[in-house]
């Protein structure tokens, strides 16, 4: 990570912490950069560190976009990670690292890519993380709705916004379409 990410976006976000419970204040986050600037890479890193390094049990993290060729490009950098770090590699174990999942067999950890034009019902997820790519380009809240609403039986859930700046037409259009 360069400095200005680790002390804009990583420190608040991760830093903030509850005196009386322990727990991290910020539950959103919103990352607007240009094209090529790391936003899909770094959120794969904090997707890993979400499910897998935050010390909760059963996390559910995902990384979702409009559908699954954008879901890749947050998972698919965060499947290299677990397979070049030894220690995560090794806590995962051999069958830990999948082209569609990453789980931890001892705490039920699992961080996986979802698509928004799978269809279907979303809701029911148990969500402690996501990571939501390209958000400009969703055309209904259906799948952010599903994410958010499935953080409530979570002590300290985060969901992490992440799209390219543009002009702003999208909100038009989708203010348009009944958002």
């Amino acid at each position: 990570l360069f400095d200005w990410q680790l002390l804009y976006e990583i420190a608040p976000v991760f830093g903030l912490v509850s005196a009386e419970t322990g727990c991290r204040i910020i539950r959103t986050a919103w990352f607007e950069k240009p094209r090529k600037n790391g936003k899909s890479t770094e959120c794969s890193g904090l997707g890993l560190y979400l499910a897998f390094s935050d010390g909760e049990e059963g996390a559910e993290v995902y990384a979702a976009a409009k559908d699954k060729a954008q879901a890749q490009v947050v998972f698919q950098p965060a499947m290299t990670m677990a397979n070049r770090c030894p220690a995560l590699r090794k806590k995962l174990g051999p069958r830990g690292i999948l082209k569609s999942c990453l789980t931890n067999p001892t705490t039920t950890s699992i961080f996986r890519p979802l698509a928004a034009d799978i269809g279907g019902n979303l809701h029911g997820l148990n969500v402690h993380g996501g990571m939501v790519d390209e958000v400009h380009v969703h055309k209904t809240p259906d799948t952010i709705d599903a994410l958010e609403t499935g953080t409530g039986s979570r002590s300290q859930p985060l969901i992490v916004f992440i799209t390219t700046a543009d002009e702003g037409d999208w909100f038009l259009v989708s203010a348009g379409a009944g958002w």
